[in-house]
């Protein structure tokens, strides 16, 4: 991966003589870039291309080149990687546009150019992309007209055209780059080598990636968590317009949001709402110092910006520290009577940089205070720039400077940037910095796994029976089956298949009891009168088994009906729903939310990728907006998590297990406060 970035030899294969063409850009750019290394352009009519003669073809390079970008016809590039292949050229980057973005025809010349590729062990980045640029190197292996100032960011793009967009507002903003890299189409090069290959980069500190989807999931997944540095991601296509716009952009799969949701928060990826956060988180991590907690301090000379940065934060789930007495005495001595001695602090309009200097050391001094966010706003007698020296010069603990204004401070802006920091034009830009620092998750190892035998042969054995009986979905008591080999609680069942199964054991049950129709094609038995609670008696038992056949037949027509399901009445209880849904791109995901009647109207689930630990199930709980209720309010007593927990490990053991396992629905799981039982499920699997 080093020669994509580092070559000592370059080749532009389809360089062009017309000033305007990608071919001559990109060629421009390799020079203009001060590259060192040999630079060898190929065009079949020959001639000289700003000073350097062409060669006519591949095969015509004195030396091997160890980089070579391919800018020809779509239809020209099996030839190039073939002579590339002959030559010894084990990295290209396809330029090229015209393949799977197309169609099915594109599709097919595209894998016709990565089995050639492989053939000839050449790595691609590519095709349908912008290029690449390294600031170190140099190296301007793009067409992008402009190249940025070097930095401590790197970025990945699959879109080649916002590379460039972002190019020119880097420099307006005298924002650097490590490396920049357009992949498109991804045909060899992903994301995922582009990642690893950026985490042992000694130039770079923070990644930043604009996605729109990954053709690896699990390898994502994995390469993402060894991560040491951050990974902040702009994924793209959370909307089903946004998908369909990126099938015809880059052919890729968006994958769904909640997948993308549930990765972004098990492996620690900072996620980016915009374009503008993206950057503003990347420049905030490359350059900021991060607090040690969730207590700010806010220093101002003017209330509204102090009003707007508190709200702000408490917006954020961030605590505005409490000063201590000694603190507030220190200020109240020196600052003018009419100032504010308690967070935020407001040292008046009419502050100069010295009593700027005394808050701010003061403050920084308090041991409830782990951040400051230092506002300024230009009044005529504010020194600007000595406050900003100010700010340079105390950085024990992390300071986020918002120096609110344009021109007037200008200077501060540059002061700051001389000594690689940032300044925030907003409170709520450093707001938005300083909370996703102090949020910031490690990547979440599983540990302390459940340890249990379950019935492995007795599952296998029932998947077998429904394979072969040329189904896909369990029957209910199939389902209970599998659910009692992985011992995960359900109250006594009964099934019935005729009527005299119902006078065989209707004296032997422990009344109350519930009936319900046994149908996989009936989702809502509810609805239509297919479930009958409670049953205090035999006779009651027999009527209700009649009424929920009948009502199958005239209310559910067509639907498979295999009997009925007697189970013991169990008492009111807060419902939970667990489910399992398998993902193409990450596998199996696990769900656990806020169940019964109303799953669907308040959709308060959360998600993870299998598998999960006591402590990962235990965050999924606590992310749920129904969670203080779990925890029993007004004299509740609250549920038992650990039997809870339990259940969610059994059904994440059991999808590992069986991978077949498409779609699998607990609900309602009725949990107490000493115990859980699952009182309806569904098993569909390949």
């Amino acid at each position: 991966m080093n020669k994509f970035f580092s070559p000592k030899s370059v080749a532009v294969v389809g360089a062009s003589h017309g000033k305007g063409k990608v071919g001559y850009e990109i060629f421009s750019n390799l020079i203009l870039s001060g590259f060192s290394g040999e630079i060898y352009p190929i065009n079949p009519k020959g001639g000289e291309i700003l000073g350097i003669k062409c060669l006519t073809t591949i095969l015509d390079c004195p030396k091997t080149p160890e980089l070579a970008i391919i800018v020809v016809k779509n239809i020209l590039v099996p030839q190039a990687l073939e002579e590339l292949g002959k030559i010894g050229t084990k990295n290209a980057i396809i330029i090229s546009s015209g393949f799977k973005e197309i169609g099915i025809e594109g599709l097919e010349l595209e894998n016709k150019c990565l089995r050639i590729a492989k053939e000839n062990n050449i790595r691609v980045i590519g095709p349908n992309c912008l290029g690449l640029i390294d600031t170190k190197t140099p190296l301007n292996a793009s067409f992008a007209k402009q190249f940025p100032e070097k930095g401590k960011i790197a970025f990945i793009s699959q879109s080649g055209a916002l590379c460039t967009a972002i190019l020119d507002w880097a420099r307006k903003e005298n924002i650097g780059f490590s490396k920049m890299i357009s992949f498109g189409n991804k045909m060899d090069i992903s994301e995922i080598e582009l990642i690893e290959f950026l985490l042992d980069d000694y130039d770079t500190s923070v990644i930043s990636l604009y996605l729109e989807g990954t053709k690896d999931g699990k390898r994502f997944v994995d390469v993402c968590q060894r991560a040491k540095k951050p990974i902040i991601l702009y994924k793209a296509g959370k909307t089903e317009a946004g998908k369909r716009a990126i099938s015809c952009h880059t052919g890729s799969l968006a994958g769904s949001e909640k997948t993308w949701k549930a990765v972004i928060e098990q492996v620690g990826i900072i996620s980016a709402q915009s374009i503008d956060e993206l950057f503003l988180l990347a420049t905030g991590f490359a350059n900021q110092m991060s607090p040690s907690g969730k207590k700010v301090a806010v220093i101002t000379n003017a209330g509204g910006p102090g009003i707007i940065a508190s709200d702000s934060l408490m917006a954020r789930g961030i605590q505005l520290s409490y000063l201590s007495k000694e603190t507030v005495m220190k200020l109240k001595k020196a600052l003018p009577p009419s100032a504010s001695f308690y967070n935020p602090v407001d040292v008046l309009g009419d502050s100069l940089s010295d009593r700027y200097e005394f808050a701010l050391k003061t403050v920084i001094d308090d041991q409830g205070v782990d951040g400051i966010i230092l506002i300024l706003t230009p009044q005529a007698m504010t020194e600007i720039e000595k406050t900003a020296r100010i700010v340079v010069e105390n950085q024990k603990k992390a300071v986020f400077p918002v120096f609110m204004g344009g021109k007037e401070i200008e200077p501060a802006v540059s002061l700051f940037r001389e000594y690689g920091m940032l300044n925030y034009s907003f409170p709520e830009r450093a707001v938005c910095v300083l909370e996703r620092m102090v949020n910031q998750k490690m990547p979440h190892f599983h540990k302390d796994f459940l340890e249990f035998s379950p019935d492995k042969e007795r599952v296998a054995r029932i998947f077998l029976r429904v394979q072969e009986e040329g189904r896909k979905e369990l029957s209910e008591i199939e389902a209970y089956e599998v659910l009692e080999a992985y011992g995960v609680p359900f109250p006594e069942t009964h099934f019935i298949r005729e009527t005299s199964k119902l006078y065989e054991i209707e004296n032997t049950l422990k009344y109350p009891v519930v009936l319900k129709i046994a149908s996989p094609d009936i989702l809502h038995k509810t609805d239509i009168g297919c479930v009958k609670f409670p049953i205090n008696s035999p006779s009651e038992l027999r009527k209700a088994y009649i009424d929920v056949i009948c009502n199958a037949k005239e209310f559910a027509q067509g639907s498979r009906i295999l009997g009925a399901v007697i189970q013991k009445m169990l008492s009111p209880s807060k419902e939970l729903i667990i489910g399992l849904n398998k993902d193409p791109q990450f596998g199996h995901l696990l769900m656990v939310g806020l169940g019964g009647l109303y799953v669907e109207v308040l959709k308060d689930v959360a998600f993870r990728l299998l598998p999960i630990c006591p402590d990962c199930a235990m965050d999924m709980l606590k992310e749920l907006k129904s969670y203080p209720l779990l925890l029993g309010v007004r004299g509740e007593i609250g549920i038992d998590f650990n039997s809870v927990i339990s259940a969610m490990e059994k059904v994440s053991k059991l999808a590992i297990d069986f991978p077949e396992i498409i779609q699998l629905d607990i609900n309602p799981l009725k949990a107490y406060n000493n115990g859980c039982f699952v009182v309806d499920c569904k098993i569909i699997i390949e």
